[in-house]
């Protein structure tokens, strides 16, 4: 397993290195990237980490998946039985529902549906009346959490050149499969990755920061390169870009629930 890290002493932040760390950085930050190769259902290989620094954009998303629904009569009927409680579970909720249905009132719900013109210059139209849609919104889901980075690369010589590019490479092959066999047929998954947001008090080891979100194992979903993030390309004495832009999108293999989120008046450790 190698260790990269940008600016390098993210790689130890509670040693010196270079003359770069000491009484300038009393709290240091920065986001760790865990590569796990995943080589079968129960076992997973850590290969590589990256330390990088703490982008300038850090957001946690949430998606919820909710359709905007009309009942109609008949499902307005269903919606009454069962917050009610007249419906209850198990085998007897079909009995039920048809013991509790009103099928005139169904009956003419439908007609009251097709029936246009009914509204459209017609008798309830002439009224002032319109027919009531009974429209709610239905739960359909919670969506996978999708995170974006952008890290800018500005490399002070020719050793970091090369950290930089070894970095850029290690996020490159993570973020693509491989075959698998000599025959091509098959390919393997990508790499996954574990992110994790850390802190460093001088003179520490690095720790998980209790009040930023905590990650599921995720996988690179997009990733681009910008050699000429500065407006061109702008190369250095060995040829490398004076500065270049790496975009990362990753995206959560399992959904965030509501146990995965700290009770509200707990502030020990963090949430997902």
């Amino acid at each position: 397993m190698t260790v990269y890290a940008y600016p390098q002493y993210l790689r130890a932040p509670a040693k010196e290195l270079d003359g770069t760390w000491g009484k300038d950085f009393p709290m240091l930050s920065a986001v760790k990237f865990e590569f796990l190769q995943r080589e079968s259902e129960d076992r997973v290989d850590n290969t590589d980490i990256v330390y990088l620094y703490l982008p300038t954009t850090l957001v946690n998303p949430t998606n919820v998946s909710w359709e905007q629904k009309e009942l109609g009569f008949a499902g307005k009927k269903t919606y009454d039985a069962f917050k009610s409680g007249s419906i209850g579970g198990g085998a007897e909720v079909f009995k039920k529902m048809y013991d509790n249905f009103n099928f005139k009132d169904v009956a003419y719900g439908w007609a009251l549906k097709f029936g246009d013109k009914l509204t459209n210059g017609g008798a309830l139209g002439g009224a002032g009346l319109a027919i009531n849609p009974f429209i709610k919104m239905l739960f359909r889901g919670i969506g996978m959490r999708t995170f974006e980075y952008e890290f800018k690369f500005t490399p002070r010589d020719q050793a970091e050149s090369v950290i930089i590019d070894s970095i850029i490479k290690v996020f490159r092959r993570a973020a693509h499969p491989n075959y698998a066999g000599a025959q091509q047929y098959f390919l393997t998954y990508p790499t996954e990755v574990q992110i994790t947001y850390l802190q460093s008090r001088a003179g520490d080891e690095f720790e998980e920061i209790p009040w930023m979100n905590k990650f599921k194992p995720s996988v690179i979903t997009s990733l681009s390169v910008n050699y000429a993030s500065a407006g061109y390309y702008v190369p250095m004495r060995d040829g490398f870009p004076s500065e270049t832009t790496l975009t990362l999108q990753f995206t959560e293999n399992e959904i965030i629930v509501r146990d995965d989120i700290n009770d509200p008046e707990d502030h020990l450790g963090a949430s997902f």
